[in-house]
């Protein structure tokens, strides 16, 4: 690692070692995207392997916050039709 703290940039601009993302994550399939185009460049040796670690944990917290507001949707939902079947009778 070269000592210099690398802002992580999920939805474009300069990455600095980690390349240009344009694609924007907001899903589990963007994460498991990204994670993939990441792997490819440590693959080749195009980047580090503490800068690919460093990314890796970023777009882990990014899926598991994915994954609760998806969770936290589905539960929404399901406690509006049960609200609306307990009016209905």
């Amino acid at each position: 690692m070269n000592g210099k703290v690398q802002v992580f940039n999920p939805n474009g601009g300069s990455i600095g070692r980690l390349g240009r993302s344009k694609r924007k994550i907001a899903t589990l399939g963007n994460v498991k995207s990204e994670m993939r185009r990441l792997y490819g460049k440590l693959a080749t040796g195009e980047l580090d392997p503490d800068d690919f670690k460093t990314a890796m944990a970023g777009l882990k917290i990014m899926a598991d916050v994915i994954e609760k507001a998806d969770l936290e949707a589905r539960i929404d939902d399901l406690e509006r039709l049960l609200a609306e079947a307990a009016r209905n009778g």
